[in-house]
C-alpha cells in the first residue's frame, strides 16, 4: 500500500505542474502566465517593456527596478539593464491594467 501511496503522490505532483518552464523566485499560481521571445524595447520610464514572441510584440507593466535573474538562478541587474535582442522568460498576471510582470528570466544565449 505504501508503494501505491508513493506512485499517486508523485502522479499529483506532475499533474500540477505549469504548462511552462517554472519560475525560478516567485511561486506557481492559477493566475501565473509565461511568454518567452527575445526583448524588442525597454522604456523603464514608462513602465513598459516590449518583448518580441512568436505571436507578436507583447508589451508588459515593470518597474525599471524589478529585477532580472540570470540562468543559474542568481541577480542579473535589473529591468532598465535589459538589452534589445536578449533572450528572457517573462512571468506575469493580468490585471485591470494589463500584463504585470512577476518575474524574468534570462534564458541562456543560442548557440
Amino acid at each position: 500500500m505504501n508503494a501505491l501511496a508513493l506512485v499517486a503522490s508523485l502522479f499529483l505532483s506532475q499533474a500540477n505542474a505549469p504548462p511552462f518552464q517554472a519560475p525560478r523566485h516567485v511561486q506557481v499560481t492559477a493566475t501565473l502566465r509565461c511568454d518567452w521571445g527575445s526583448v524588442a524595447q525597454v522604456d523603464a520610464s514608462n513602465g513598459r517593456l516590449l518583448v518580441q514572441t512568436t505571436i507578436g510584440v507583447i508589451t508588459y507593466l515593470v518597474s525599471g527596478s524589478d529585477p532580472v535573474y540570470a540562468p543559474d538562478g542568481l541577480g542579473a541587474g535589473t529591468v532598465a539593464g535589459l538589452r534589445t535582442g536578449q533572450p528572457v522568460h517573462v512571468y506575469f498576471h493580468f490585471t485591470n491594467d494589463g500584463a504585470r510582470v512577476d518575474e524574468i528570466d534570462l534564458d541562456p544565449p543560442s548557440r
